[in-house]
């Protein structure tokens, strides 16, 4: 189906970290997380080309995702924690 070759896929160590603060969040492994929202995550992006058939990313908006993310994490922390 593909005819590309298969890359290993890095990301920041900011996500990494999150990446593990919600496997230990949800109690699953760090790496089923990951695949996880890699995949929500293009699944977001192909339906906003499908929407509007443009797509605005930079640096500075992943910063800002990273930072939302972090700010989530704590909320539901906090929840957890009663």
């Amino acid at each position: 189906m593909f005819s590309w070759k298969a890359t290993t896929v890095r990301v920041k160590k900011d996500i990494e970290k999150l990446v593990r603060a919600v496997g230990d969040l949800t109690g699953y492994e760090w790496f089923t997380i990951r695949n996880y929202a890699i995949l929500l995550g293009l699944n977001l992006i192909l339906d906003n080309l499908l929407g509007s058939g443009k797509l605005y990313l930079d640096d500075n908006k992943v910063e800002k995702l990273i930072e939302y993310t972090k700010k989530r994490i704590q909320e539901v922390m906090e929840y957890v924690e009663g």
